[in-house]
């Protein structure tokens, strides 16, 4: 068990390499029926110390993504190329400048894009034989929905990026002695108003 898990970590490394050690360990015993009470605490008391220690396990995504695989092909070798396909896609898809909310977004894209596919082989697979219009149009319509939530998928992801890096510019139309106008746009530092800006008409005494 402490073997598949290993194989599945992500890029963030624990605190020390005994912290995972003990982390696989304790999920180990308590991967069971009726584990020892004692070891279910020092596990809570492990993750709560080191939080991060959780994301060395398989997150749903990622324990879903297995599943799909596993179902959908029934082969085990096929079963890991889609994995590594999935994995290949969330890396393609991260920026070094996203944050959770966006790599939720990726997990999404990525498990619509691997129901579409799968809906879109089954369907292939369908239209090779004859069948009744309400069987072909139940298919189609799953074929519809899947595709929608793929594209919704990606167009969530590509609104969330531009309202997160989106920064609004600020432009000032400044009067000075003699009614000019100067005219400042773009992203102003902090820092305190000038003093004695004249007024429309007025000058400077």
């Amino acid at each position: 068990m402490a073997k598949k898990i290993t194989q599945n970590l992500t890029k963030q490394k624990p605190d020390s390499e005994d912290q995972a050690a003990r982390l696989f360990e304790l999920v180990e015993r308590t991967n069971k029926t009726n584990p020892a009470p004692h070891d279910l605490a020092a596990l809570r008391d492990l993750l709560a110390q080191t939080p991060a220690l959780s994301r060395l396990i398989p997150n749903p995504a990622q324990l879903s993504e297995a599943k799909l695989a596993s179902v959908s092909t029934g082969q085990p070798g096929q079963a890991t190329v889609l994995r590594a396909q999935c994995k290949d896609l969330r890396t393609e898809l991260t920026l070094d400048s996203d944050g959770p909310l966006e790599q939720l977004l990726i997990d999404a894209v990525v498990q619509a894009w691997f129901l579409y596919h799968l809906i879109a082989i089954k369907y292939a697979a369908f239209n090779q034989e004859t069948h009744s219009i309400t069987q072909a149009r139940w298919w189609e319509d799953r074929l519809n929905a899947a595709q929608r939530r793929y594209l919704r998928a990606i167009e969530s992801l590509a609104r969330t990026r531009n309202l997160i890096r989106k920064t609004p510019s600020l432009q000032l139309n400044i009067a000075t002695a003699g009614g000019r106008q100067i005219n400042v746009a773009g992203n102003l530092p902090d820092q305190a108003p000038p003093e004695n800006i004249p007024e429309p008409g007025e000058t400077k005494p």
